[in-house]
């Protein structure tokens, strides 16, 4: 009767091993099926982190935070003005660097050529992408 013990430890370890399974298994697809975030989610994303970064690390009055946030609003307002203004150049300027490049090699290279562009475009980190580093302390 003893032995009674034994297998419900070892049902509890298999228990236990299962849930933690699929808990990771959980983790490990929503990072790899994550989709990109828009400019604005993206904006409020970074704003929230610096600010945090900003509130934990450097520890500045708190009179002193209004301010902070007004600046790096500001900042991040001339960020996207500058992004909405010349991405539309720098995408013209990849595309015809492309162009060249393609018209310096030949039809079976540039089959490569284009699968590398697209690899490069590709998620970057494989099945396995590993999340963030935590914060430092």
């Amino acid at each position: 009767m003893k032995k009674w013990k034994v297998w419900v430890a070892f049902a509890a370890m298999f228990a236990a091993g299962v849930v933690v399974g699929v808990a990771g298994l959980a983790l490990v697809l929503q990072q790899q099926f994550n989709h990109p975030m828009d400019h604005a989610r993206f904006r409020e994303t970074v704003r929230a982190r610096l600010l945090a970064d900003i509130a934990d690390t450097v520890r500045p009055d708190p009179a002193a935070m209004p301010g902070i946030e007004r600046t790096l609003d500001q900042t991040l307002d001339a960020l996207e003005a500058h992004r909405a203004e010349n991405g539309p150049k720098i995408q013209a300027i990849l595309n015809t660097g492309k162009q060249e490049i393609l018209s310096m090699l030949t039809p079976e290279q540039g089959v490569r050529f284009e699968q590398m562009m697209r690899d490069r475009k590709g998620p970057r980190f494989g099945f396995l992408r590993l999340p963030p580093p935590p914060p430092l302390p």
